[in-house]
């Protein structure tokens, strides 16, 4: 995560595996958690952990598509 405005998520193992993955991955993740928190009212925690579920489920189809 090289972008200085997003901070790391609360979860140590969820920011361990975020370090682990692509910018794009990254980038996604990191807009839907602030999407959740900012519009959709959940907290930081509840937010991080929908927007983690959500990017397993991007990069496994992602991933699995052929180029």
């Amino acid at each position: 995560m090289d972008d200085p405005t997003s901070t790391p998520p609360l979860n140590p193992q969820i920011a361990q595996w975020l370090a682990e993955l692509d910018e794009d991955a990254n980038e996604f993740f990191q807009e839907r958690a602030a999407v959740r928190e900012h519009l959709g009212g959940f907290s930081r925690e509840e937010a991080e952990n929908l927007a983690w579920a959500e990017t397993q489920r991007y990069v496994e189809r992602r991933d699995s598509t052929p180029s």
